[in-house]
């Protein structure tokens, strides 16, 4: 991998942790408040995705700022930040929070941690991932899920659904 898509991932992955952010929000305050948050970056996000995809200005601006974290596959798509807002908002909305927190912290640090070990040290792959960076993201979402006061049932699933993760 050459040096810029290294820094390209890296750049990603430190958004990426940042995006914890949301978990730590909802923690600290209420459903309500937080699906509101998530709703107004939501449509900040749209609107700045079409006028990305749509207008020349928009997609010079974007790159300016973001175009060293676009992936190539992007460029004429959504990119990550949109799904995983989307699916922070879906996660918030649909599940208790017992179940939500983890789970958003998954996204946040296991999909991280997963990403840098599987760059660096990624020799075994699956698919298009590594066997390594599966189980440093399997390992940093049980470590999520140690302090968290959970049902036995929760914390099968959350052990469960980060495995999931080497099959997508």
């Amino acid at each position: 991998m050459t040096n810029r898509l290294l820094l390209s991932e890296f750049s990603r992955k430190i958004l990426h942790i940042g995006s914890g952010a949301i978990a730590l929000g909802y923690a600290m305050t209420s459903r309500d408040t937080t699906l509101a948050v998530l709703a107004v970056l939501l449509t900040i996000i749209f609107l700045a995705e079409a006028a990305r995809l749509r207008t020349r200005w928009g997609e010079q601006t974007y790159n300016r700022f973001f175009g060293l974290m676009t992936r190539p596959e992007e460029s004429r798509t959504l990119t990550g930040a949109t799904y995983l807002l989307v699916g922070a908002a879906l996660t918030v909305m649909l599940f208790p929070i017992a179940v939500a927190l983890p789970a958003l912290l998954f996204m946040s640090w296991g999909d991280t941690v997963a990403a840098l070990v599987g760059l660096r040290w990624g020799r075994i792959r699956l698919g298009r991932k590594s066997l390594e960076g599966s189980l440093a993201c399997f390992i940093v979402c049980l470590l999520i899920t140690l302090p968290a006061d959970l049902t036995i049932s929760t914390k099968v699933a959350d052990l469960i659904l980060p495995s999931a993760m080497i099959f997508e």
